[in-house]
């Protein structure tokens, strides 16, 4: 798939890395890239920020309908699995405000990065020169992968890096609020539960878990109260 994915995306100007071959392993079928110079490491935060908010807005211009796509997931509902993730012990604190949220109607179907954060993204000299890890992609609600990169992005470096990012994607394409705080409430309850499995050092897990729990409580209360 992400062999296939790359193939559409490379030649359209989205930095993603080129495809080179799809070779068969032991583990099944490998897709060979050239390396790409880079470092995950930002030099200036807000020319970062925008850099990364216009390259998922050039993705999400990819219509989940465009005719050489490789055949992907649909990630279109934020609620059904939010509301399990909620009722776990991890995030039991604020997991019962969510009861009572109605959905909200889906936003318009396009590809999706599926795990669009700064520890996936490649800069050089000042520029965004490529956005990796494209395994988990899939098409559907754009602000899905918005609410994944304020997570992410408030976890590394606050809420205002994650307010930035915000203001300049919505200068490429609409964000519905309400949808968006959905969506951050699915992203970052999944986070908190599947954490202790990421291998971190516990100082960095407690810090994270501390930011990711904040961030969703956030979005709880923009959300409103449930029943």
């Amino acid at each position: 798939m992400e062999h296939a994915l790359l193939s559409v995306l490379h030649p359209m100007g989205i930095p993603a890395p080129k495809p080179l071959a799809l070779v068969p392993t032991a583990r099944g079928p490998a897709c060979v890239m050239p390396l790409v110079d880079g470092t995950t490491e930002w030099a200036d935060e807000p020319t970062a920020l925008h850099q990364m908010a216009r390259t998922l807005a050039d993705i999400h211009a990819v219509p989940a309908t465009h005719p050489h796509l490789p055949e992907l997931p649909r990630r279109v509902d934020p609620l059904t699995e939010a509301q399990a993730w909620l009722a776990s012990p991890q995030v039991e604190r604020v997991g019962p405000r969510v009861v009572g949220f109605e959905p909200v109607s889906e936003g318009a179907s396009c590809l999706l990065h599926g795990d669009f954060w700064p520890g996936n993204l490649l800069w050089r000299d000042g520029r965004l020169r490529a956005v990796l890890d494209w395994e988990d992609a899939a098409v559907g609600d754009p602000l899905s992968d918005v609410a994944c990169a304020r997570v992410e992005l408030a976890c590394a470096a606050g809420p205002s890096a994650a307010a930035t990012f915000t203001a300049a994607y919505a200068s490429h394409r609409p964000v519905d609020a309400d949808r968006l705080g959905l969506w951050e409430v699915y992203v970052s309850s999944a986070a908190l539960v599947y954490m202790e499995t990421w291998g971190l050092p516990p100082v960095v897990e407690a810090a994270r878990q501390q930011a990711t729990l904040a961030f969703l409580d956030a979005a709880l209360l923009r959300l409103g109260p449930g029943d």
